[in-house]
């Protein structure tokens, strides 16, 4: 599993230097980024990573299937599945995908009209809309989905600093107990932290998140 960022990049967000604390920052850097994935119901093991899919969806008599991963690179299939196994793979000409979002469309460049006749009249023309059939877990698609690790595309700054954040509170939070705001000996008292305050950052990272899906 690859993390999301790398302990070079929070060290210089950090302003960490030299490498004492590099076996820690692992732990937490790779912890954080699971965390990120399971919140953003991305893929545990490289969700957001730009690698090959192959994922199964349920048909839903609809016109489009939310891809679990974006951006896209390309589809390299779609197949309609039977109960006995067989398949049928749909004509690219068929579907299309909004890269950004995701988002995979049915489409039929040749789908059928026919009039809608009232009292004998043709007043209207009913167009057959193409859609991906019910079914469980009948829809295949293998795609490429993903952010591409390179020095010209990397994941977006909001979804870092997201990850940049969530890495100092957990590291300030090691040994001790994070939801403790304070707490004195004489007369023995303690305050709990604002459980608003510890959701603040999540709250950024899925605004991140869904602005990324629109």
């Amino acid at each position: 599993m690859a993390s999301l960022i790398s302990i070079a990049e929070y060290k210089v967000w950090a302003g960490i230097s030299g490498t004492a604390q590099d076996a820690l920052l692992t732990v937490l850097v790779d912890a954080v980024s699971m965390e990120v994935r399971r919140w953003c119901d991305r893929n545990l093991i490289d969700g957001f990573e730009s690698v090959s899919r192959t994922e199964r969806y349920d048909g839903n008599n609809e016109q489009t299937i939310q891809l679990k991963e974006w951006p896209v690179t390309s589809i390299a299939s779609v197949k309609l599945y039977q109960a006995d196994g067989t398949s049928q793979t749909y004509d690219s000409t068929t579907y299309r995908v909004d890269a950004d979002s995701g988002v995979l469309s049915r489409i039929d460049p040749k789908k059928g009209r026919f009039p809608v006749t009232a009292f004998g009249t043709v007043n209207a023309t009913f167009s057959v809309q193409p859609w991906f059939d019910e079914g469980w877990q009948n829809i295949e698609v293998v795609y490429t989905a993903g952010y591409a690790r390179t020095p010209t595309d990397l994941l977006p700054a909001d979804l870092k600093m997201a990850c940049y954040r969530l890495t100092d509170l957990a590291y300030s939070a090691r040994g001790r107990n994070f939801g403790l705001a304070s707490e004195s000996l004489g007369q023995y008292s303690y305050s709990n932290l604002d459980p608003s305050k510890t959701t603040e950052i999540k709250a950024s990272l899925m605004a991140a998140y869904n602005s990324m899906r629109a």
